[in-house]
């Protein structure tokens, strides 16, 4: 059996680690976060110093006022999962050159089911938004 030989690139994975789970992380992302829109989307995050490692921490949210069906709104958090993950990079690489930890929250604004395109666009744009921002 052959081995693939090591890459330089970082993987595209999205750890349990990467993903925002402390309530108390997440009050205070929203109650002191900074915001930022991408139609379908509003980015929510939050800069701080780096206690260890710089790392940025995600969390998505649909609204179950806009989607009523949990496979749509759980379709939709799979999406912006996905785009996110292969656009993760180009983030974490301008957090790590400032030694910055970031909470970023997706909070999804439109009542339709969009596809990845329409959603991948809007993350590469609301990231762009965000690297200026920081």
């Amino acid at each position: 059996m052959e081995t693939k030989p090591p890459t330089a690139e970082p993987a595209n994975t999205l750890r349990k680690s990467e993903r925002l789970r402390l309530q108390r992380s997440i009050e205070q992302l929203y109650k002191q976060g900074q915001s930022v829109r991408s139609f379908p989307f509003k980015l929510i995050y939050l800069c701080t110093e780096a206690a260890g490692q710089p790392s940025v921490s995600i969390i998505t949210a649909v609204s179950k006022r806009n989607l009523r069906r949990a496979n749509a709104r759980n379709y939709i958090k799979r999406r912006i999962r996905e785009s996110y993950r292969l656009r993760k990079h180009a983030l974490a690489a301008h957090i790590a050159d400032g030694n910055r930890s970031l909470c970023i929250s997706f909070m999804y604004l439109t009542k339709e089911k969009l596809p990845f395109r329409t959603i991948d666009a809007a993350i590469a744009k609301g990231l762009a938004l965000l690297i200026r921002k920081l």
